[in-house]
């Protein structure tokens, strides 16, 4: 299993932006093979922090998942 997180802080300006594109991806995401897991989280003491969750069966599948960051 591979866990992939990113962490990030974004301007208060475009944090529904960032969520929404978040929103849009995720089911892409989820779908592909080897994705058990993909979600978005905010920080409770940083409205403008968020971290993306991805957990994946293996290195391959990370790698053929991963394919939305290029």
């Amino acid at each position: 299993m591979i866990i992939m997180t990113l962490r990030f802080t974004v301007p208060p300006e475009k944090i529904a932006d960032v969520i929404a594109i978040s929103n849009s991806i995720k089911e892409p995401i989820c779908v592909e093979p080897g994705c058990n897991h993909f979600s978005l989280y905010n920080d409770i003491n940083n409205d403008n922090a968020l971290m993306l969750v991805g957990e994946w069966e293996s290195q391959e599948a990370l790698g053929h998942g991963g394919c939305w960051l290029s």
